[in-house]
C-alpha cells in the first residue's frame, strides 16, 4: 500500500521520501555579515589586511550592525604599523536578486539587485556606497531527501564616498560564497586597488 501525503488547507505534508526546504523569513534575524578577513593591495601603499568582527541584526533587506575591526599594514607578524577601529554599519538591499531563493530558484533565480550601505570608523570616518548588479542568494534545495544549501554569488558595480577625505572611487565586485573578489579606483587619488577576502554574508 503506496504512502499518501495528508493535506490541509492547501499544503501537502511531506512524506518519507520528500524533504520540505525552508522558505524565506521577513522576522527579525541576528548575524555576523561583513565579519571576516580581507587583504588589499593598492598601488604605491603597503599591503593592508583588515580583519573585522560585526554582529548586528536583520530584517527584510534592512541591516544594522556594530564594528570592531583590527587593520595591520606591513609585516601583521611583527605587529608593525597597526591600528584598532570601532565603528558602525546600515544597509538596505532592494531588487530579485536580493531575497532568499527555493526550490529550482536556487540555482537558476536571482536577478537584478541594488545595495545602499554607509559606514563610520572611529579612524578613517565615514563613507557611503551604492552597489548595482546581478545576484542570487542561494538557499535551501532537496538532493535525494537530503536538505542543503547553495551559496550566494553575485557579481556587482559600485560607487564609494568617503566624507574624511573627500574622495569617490567606483569599482566592481565579485562574491561566491564567503570568497569576495573585486578591485577599484580612486578618482581623487588615481590609484587602483585590487582585494581579496574571506567574508560572511549575502
Amino acid at each position: 500500500m503506496g504512502y499518501t501525503p495528508f493535506k490541509m488547507r492547501g499544503h501537502t505534508l511531506p512524506g518519507p521520501n520528500q524533504c520540505s526546504p525552508c522558505k524565506q523569513s521577513n522576522s527579525l534575524k541576528l548575524g555576523l555579515d561583513s565579519s571576516g578577513v580581507e587583504t588589499t593591495l593598492t598601488k604605491g601603499s603597503k599591503p593592508k589586511t583588515s580583519y573585522s568582527f560585526s554582529p548586528g541584526i536583520s530584517k527584510g533587506g534592512f541591516k544594522a550592525g556594530i564594528t570592531m575591526p583590527k587593520v595591520h599594514y606591513g609585516d601583521a607578524k611583527k605587529g608593525t604599523d597597526t591600528e584598532t577601529s570601532f565603528g558602525g554599519r546600515t544597509s538596505y538591499e532592494f531588487g530579485k536578486g536580493s531575497k532568499e531563493q527555493t526550490g529550482r530558484n536556487v540555482f537558476w533565480g536571482g536577478g537584478f539587485r541594488g545595495k545602499v550601505s554607509a559606514l563610520y570608523y572611529t579612524k578613517t570616518g565615514g563613507s557611503t556606497k551604492l552597489s548595482l548588479g546581478l545576484g542570487n542568494k542561494g538557499g535551501e534545495y532537496c538532493d535525494n531527501n537530503l536538505l542543503k544549501c547553495k551559496p550566494a554569488r553575485k557579481v556587482e558595480l559600485f560607487g564609494k564616498h568617503n566624507f574624511k577625505d573627500k574622495s569617490t572611487s567606483v569599482g566592481v565586485q565579485g562574491k561566491y560564497g564567503a570568497l569576495s573578489v573585486g578591485g577599484s579606483y580612486n578618482l581623487k587619488t588615481k590609484k587602483p586597488s585590487l582585494n581579496i577576502g574571506l567574508k560572511l554574508g549575502k
